[in-house]
């Protein structure tokens, strides 16, 4: 009885998630200067200095 209404209701929470819009966190980040590779070396050449 439980499985049954569990399927019942799961294709209506999965439309209803589907419906929802997420905002970003960060509107304007603006250009990105390297990726993570490029961070860690300007960290290790500041370190060995």
């Amino acid at each position: 009885m439980k499985t049954k209404i569990i399927a019942a209701i799961f294709p209506f929470a999965l439309l209803l998630s589907a419906c929802t819009h997420v905002e970003p966190a960060f509107k304007d980040v603006g250009a990105r200067s390297g990726g993570p590779d490029t961070v860690a070396q300007k960290f290790y050449h500041l370190r060995i200095q």
